[in-house]
Formats: structure tokens, sequence, C-alpha cells
């Protein structure tokens, strides 16, 4: 135990050490209020909009904390490492080179400055996903079959979010679907006062006026990019919906449809259940980095 105390003690002076040496080998540079010195990184810590989109030598690249990245999640990644406080911020980032050694820094352009969620709502994921997996149903196209067609549809539609985050598609199981219908058959009896009290499974139950049931996961989504801190590892209550559909460890699902009067109740039950503690990094990962369209930050502000 000692010895990893005095190891941590040796990687945190040593780092201080080579960072004071680089602050004197690279005074602020007046022209450039966006490059790599100490001075900048303290103004983007402070700066809502953290990671500086480059083109060294052609090629887009991605600044955090004076490291650069070929790839946005590695920097977002790295970000959210220095946020965490954690010691492993002492340590030279595999996937990251330090300004001073990528070759044509100097020359560097910027082309924008941002934090990440604002790029992941410039991608409008929840209205490409509405229009791919929708088109033009409504409510006589999904009411066929006794729902049949909006359960496939929220079905696919849960399973578009966990591919941009590079999550397996949710399989169905007859034994769940059953109890999902059961659970909105109950919903429409008691006029939405029924509550399935299970621990062993995750139960997500909407209503939605009949003509605009296909609009219930975009609704759930449409500022889930906006907000999402995706370096939480904790219950987040206002999001506890949407990372349940989205959570890795879980692998089946089952949809129940019930229709009263002019209202639709829809039940989602999942198994394992998800949102455990501790455990969102791991099942609530970024959205895969080949889906980021980077053409996009070329006319972005900062």
């Amino acid at each position: 135990m000692k010895l990893l105390l005095h190891i941590f003690q040796f990687i945190f002076i040593f780092n201080n050490f080579i960072n004071s040496q680089l602050k004197k080998n690279f005074p602020e540079n007046k022209n450039n209020d966006w490059g790599c010195n100490s001075a900048i990184n303290n103004f983007l810590c402070k700066n809502p909009r953290k990671i500086i989109f480059l083109l060294i030598n052609g090629k887009p690249c991605f600044e955090c904390h004076s490291y650069v990245f070929l790839k946005l999640n590695d920097a977002v990644k790295y970000y959210y490492l220095h946020k965490t406080h954690s010691l492993k911020r002492f340590l030279i980032t595999r996937k990251g080179v330090y300004c001073r050694f990528v070759k044509k820094y100097k020359s560097r352009t910027k082309l924008g400055q941002y934090n990440y969620n604002d790029i992941l709502v410039k991608h409008h994921f929840p209205e490409k996903i509405l229009k791919t997996v929708w088109g033009n149903c409504d409510y006589n196209c999904y009411a066929k079959n006794n729902f049949d067609f909006l359960k496939y549809g929220l079905l696919s539609e849960m399973n578009s979010y966990r591919r941009i985050h590079g999550i397996q598609n949710l399989m169905v199981s007859r034994d769940i679907d059953n109890m999902a219908q059961v659970t909105a058959t109950k919903m429409a009896y008691y006029n939405g006062k029924y509550t399935n009290k299970t621990n062993k499974f995750g139960v997500i139950s909407e209503v939605s006026n009949r003509v605009r049931a296909n609009l219930i996961l975009r609704r759930l989504f449409d500022k889930f990019f906006d907000n999402y801190d995706y370096s939480n590892n904790l219950f987040c209550q206002h999001f506890w919906k949407q990372t349940q559909i989205l959570w890795r460890s879980t692998k089946y699902v089952g949809i129940g449809v019930a229709e009263k009067n002019s209202l639709i109740y829809v039940t989602f039950v999942f198994y394992p259940k998800g949102n455990i503690n501790k455990k969102y990094l791991e099942n609530v990962p970024l959205v895969t980095d080949k889906l980021l369209n980077y053409n996009l930050l070329l006319n972005f502000g900062g």
C-alpha cells in the first residue's frame, strides 16, 4: 500500500514539474487566444465549450486540456476524466498527444469550440429516427392488427437509439410481452393510475393521445441529447426512462398497448433491469464516433 502511495506521489510531482517546464518553454501568444498554454486551459475549465475542433495538416483533430486527439469521443472521454478528479488524470493519455509534440501544430486552423451536447443536438437524432421509423404512418396505420404496427415501430425506434450509442438491439420476450400487455390493460382500466410494482424488471408507462402515440419516444429523447451528462455514474431521476431504454446490460423487452376513449396507454418492460447506481458509465456510452459528421462543426461558432 505504501509503495502505491509513493508511486502516485511521484507521478503527481513529476507531472507538475513537466507542466511547469512546458509553461516556461511556451509563453502566452496574444495572437492565438485559444492555443496550448495554461491560461487558456484555465479559461476552458470555466467555459461551457471545452473542446476545440482543429484542422492540422488537413486532418480534423480535437484538442482538450492541451492534448490533441483524432476522434471526438477520445477528447470527450479525456475531458470527463479531468472532471472526475481521478488520479488517472495525471497519467498521459494513450490516445492523445500533447500539443507540443504534434507535427505542424503551429500551423493549425481553429474551426470551432464547443461542448459534446452541442454536437449531438446539431445531428438532430430524434427527428431523423422518427422519420426513418415512422415515415407517414398515422393512427390508421399503427393501430392495425391490434396495435402490432405501433409495437413494432416503438421497438425499432428504441433499437435505433441504442445503435447510435453502439449498443446491441433489444429482443422481444413473449413472457415479458405478456406482462407488459397486462400492465397496459390495467393502466387503461384505472385511467393511468395503476403502477406495476416490481424490482426485477424495469417498467416505463406512457399515456398519449391516440393520434400521437408514435411520438412517445421522440418526446422522451427530444431534450436528452441537449442535457444528459455522459460522465454521470449515478441514478438520474430526470432521465431514468431514457437511460433504461439505452442500458447496455438490458437484453429483453416487452411492449403492451391498450386504448381507452381517446387515449393510448403504452407499457415497456425491460429485463434485466437498468439504472443501477455506479454502472452508468459502462451501460450508457457516448454516441459512436462513426455517426458523428464533423462537417457539421465547420460553421460552429466559438
